[in-house]
């Protein structure tokens, strides 16, 4: 994984009171650590947040379009699924015609709160800021919608719930062209406390990613693009007053935070993308390590990756969840030392298109990591994947029909060693592309005729690929592991 290094101490000051902890914060990570990978159709489902239950199971958030016309009809979805990612309950949620969630939160009293926003179709983007709250069961407890009459735009990107069981909504306020950050603190039931707008004399400034200090107040990243492009980092106090507030620059380009970690030493963990090209095909990953007052100690620049969740692995370590970037982006999980330093990726390329939103740590010492595809029939789908500490999946065996003269398809042994087998219902001679996870050719052939073609893997470096089987009327890919 390339990076470039500043400062071989990067989390060093940290390492050592992670580690008296991590037998605490991963108690279960002596024991077997089941993994899977599961869709959630019909088309038009996607999945944006997720957290593990108290029975080890998993609720996740996305938005779903029933008709399957989202300019028309978006609603809220939330699925329920146990241990091994099997559906329970699925629930929907409309608060106007059009609604959109970022995030879904455990509350104290075993339910959870999900924060986004909602606008009517034909309002000219009058959107306001939403929390919804439902019970353990799915359902619907309260929803709160949090907007001025005379402000066209108030999104919510990020949502917590707060040690003294409210809620804080960081997002942005648009009352004209302009925007401004914008934090609504609110109290257990929705009641709104206090709202801040912090570093406002800034313009096109927003928050996306907030979260609380175990030692009290809030640590919020942002980000600026007019009239000075800029990464914001701001803590406020538990009353919503700045204490410092920082902005860092990164060249010509816009810093756009995702994530922000307090540390065990009273600093801070930051990740932003920088943008490197207008159809975000080409980004950067920006690593901060910050002192307690938002001096920066060091940073990190991960090229070619877009990372979205930074989880602490409880060792002093941490994973960076996010995407490959690019036109058929692909999911990654990056595991780092505690000096910031690489020690594994890994790709996920079940299908043409992976995106990974949100990664958290399981009971089990893994990790869960929600987000959509793009599968082989063109449909997008809501994807649930449960890794080992070391990234680890399960290699779906892959059977599907291409619409073509070869008719049914199938691809075996997977995991393989030696060789794969092709099986095709119907006698042809495909041709056959070996891909790995850069979409690189490393393998090629013309079949002969026939129902089964072998594909020779024993050369081959252990990790994902893809096998393109192209005939006269088309061609499909089957995802297999080496």
């Amino acid at each position: 994984m390339p990076s470039s290094n500043q400062g071989s101490g990067f989390f060093k000051s940290a390492r050592q009171s992670v580690l008296i902890l991590s037998f605490l914060a991963f108690p279960f990570a002596l024991f077997a650590q089941p993994t899977f990978t599961k869709l959630f159709g019909p088309s038009g489902n996607t999945g944006y947040s997720v957290v593990q239950t108290s029975d080890k199971g998993f609720v996740f958030c996305g938005n779903t379009s029933p008709s399957g016309n989202s300019l028309l009809d978006l609603k809220i979805q939330v699925i329920r699924t146990d241990s091994l990612g099997n559906e329970i309950w699925r629930k929907r949620f409309a608060q106007n015609d059009m609604n959109y969630v970022y995030k879904i939160v455990p509350t104290h009293d075993g339910g959870f709160a999900i924060g986004g926003y909602s606008q009517p179709k034909n309002s000219n983007y009058q959107q306001d800021m939403l929390i919804l709250r439902i019970g353990a069961n799915g359902d619907s407890l309260w929803a709160n919608s949090y907007g001025q009459p005379s402000t066209a735009s108030e999104i919510a990107y990020d949502l917590i719930q707060t040690s003294d069981k409210g809620f804080l909504l960081a997002g942005k306020s648009a009352p004209a062209v302009l925007e401004y950050m914008h934090l609504i603190k609110t109290d257990s039931l929705g009641n709104t406390l206090w709202i801040k707008a912090p570093m406002s004399s800034y313009l096109d400034h927003r928050a996306l990613t907030v979260r609380e200090i175990p030692s009290g107040g809030y640590i919020v990243g942002g980000n600026t693009s007019t009239p000075v492009r800029g990464l914001s980092i701001i803590r406020l106090d538990s009353a919503g007053n700045t204490v410092w507030a920082k902005r860092l620059s990164k060249g010509t380009y816009t810093p756009r935070a995702e994530d922000v970690l307090p540390l065990p030493d009273s600093g801070f963990l930051v990740v932003a993308t920088i943008q490197l090209n207008a159809n975000n095909t080409q980004q950067n990953s920006w690593l901060l390590r910050l002192r307690p007052n938002g001096d920066t100690i060091s940073t990190k620049t991960f090229r070619n990756i877009r990372i979205r969740s930074i989880v602490p692995d409880g060792q002093g370590g941490f994973w960076l969840a996010g995407i490959r970037p690019g036109y058929e982006p692909t999911g990654l999980l990056v595991k780092i030392s505690s000096q910031g330093d690489s020690l594994w990726a890994k790709e996920y390329s079940f299908y043409s298109i992976v995106r990974i939103e949100e990664a958290n740590p399981t009971q089990d010492g893994g990790l869960i990591l929600v987000g959509s595809v793009l599968d082989f029939n063109n449909e997008g789908k809501a994807i649930l994947i449960k890794t080992d500490g070391e990234g680890n999946v399960p290699a779906p065996v892959s059977v599907t029909a291409l619409t073509s003269d070869l008719g049914q398809l199938k691809l075996y042994p997977n995991p393989a060693t030696d060789n794969l087998t092709l099986e095709v219902e119907n006698p042809s001679h495909p041709e056959l592309t070996v891909l790995n996870v850069f979409g690189q050719p490393v393998w090629k052939m013309r079949c002969s005729e026939g129902n089964r073609h072998q594909i020779p893997v024993s050369g081959l470096p252990s990790g994902v690929y893809r096998l393109q089987v192209t005939s006269e009327k088309g061609f499909t890919i089957l995802p297999f592991r080496k």
